[in-house]
């Protein structure tokens, strides 16, 4: 079912991460591969320019009746997977623009929220101002970073208590609820 050929790497090109990547192998570089990006090698974060040179061993493989194919490497001695047909990840520079923009959002609705605690608005009153994105684990985090930033220190903590109160957290026991967290008591 699974069959696989050893070949060298002739030579290879890349063109960026959307772009695709030329390989050619076999004794004269007359086999070429051609239809993977970048971006969708496995570990995309790895250095494989690195380690894709002229001579290394590929083993290329497909899986029998279906259109899964797929490219090893040979590094210190195993097979290390590189890529097969399906991939299609975020580059790096995506992956980075989508963790600073959630960050940001909980920053910014963090900001906001304190300045609603310190201008004296109710809990009622602020969950009605945010933002209609938020998910449990970024409402919970905002909610945080308000409460602990507000300069109003009597209106922050009566705020903490009934969040947390609303939130199933009758006794006081300090910090703030997140609502994306479940907790099973037995």
């Amino acid at each position: 079912m699974f069959e696989a050929r050893i070949e060298k790497l002739y030579s290879i090109r890349f063109d960026g991460p959307d772009a695709a990547v030329e390989m050619h192998f076999g004794n004269d570089g007359s086999s070429v591969f051609m239809g993977a990006k970048r971006k969708d090698f496995f570990c995309p974060d790895e250095n494989w320019e690195a380690q894709l040179v002229s001579g290394v061993a590929l083993r290329l493989w497909t899986l029998q009746w279906s259109r899964i194919a797929g490219i090893e490497v040979r590094v210190d001695g195993a097979w290390k997977t590189l890529w097969f047909c399906g991939n299609d990840f975020q580059t790096k520079a995506d992956r980075e623009r989508s963790e600073k923009g959630y960050a940001n959002f909980i920053e910014d609705e963090g900001k906001r929220i304190a300045k609603w605690i310190d201008a004296g608005k109710t809990l009622q009153e602020i969950e009605s101002s945010v933002s209609d994105e938020h998910t449990g684990n970024t409402m919970g985090c905002a909610m945080a970073m308000g409460i602990q930033t507000a300069t109003d220190r009597v209106k922050a903590e009566s705020i903490r208590k009934v969040w947390n109160k609303d939130h199933g957290v009758a006794e006081d026991h300090g910090g703030v609820v997140n609502p994306a967290i479940l907790t099973i008591q037995t």
